[in-house]
């Protein structure tokens, strides 16, 4: 697995802030572990009483999160994520098609 640094934690920690404050979800949940994160996910918690979930990456170590969040699955269980993936293509909000990228 390569793991690089490319700005995404800030745009993450960015929304997840915006997206608190504007009362856009019940429950966030990250695909990640970076301790980067854990401040604003403390906001979070705290400020706008959101639930807050973690899947791990690398689960060879204890979450940094787990004082905080209210689940954590690990990545690992492949079999279960596999199950429970959006159908292959749908609709947005506004109408426009999203499709699955045949990859996946």
């Amino acid at each position: 697995m390569i793991t690089e640094e490319k700005g995404s934690d800030v745009n993450l920690a960015t929304y997840l802030l915006l997206d608190a404050f504007d009362d856009a979800f019940d429950t966030a949940v990250i695909v990640s572990d970076d301790s980067d994160l854990l401040e604003p996910i403390k906001i979070i918690k705290e400020r706008f009483k959101k639930k807050f979930g973690v899947i791990r990456i690398r689960t060879n170590r204890a979450s940094v999160f787990r004082d905080f969040a209210d689940f954590i699955h690990d990545a690992n269980r492949l079999r279960y994520y596999s199950h429970n993936q959006f159908p292959p293509s749908l609709k947005s909000s506004r109408g426009r098609p999203i499709t699955k990228p045949s990859a996946w």
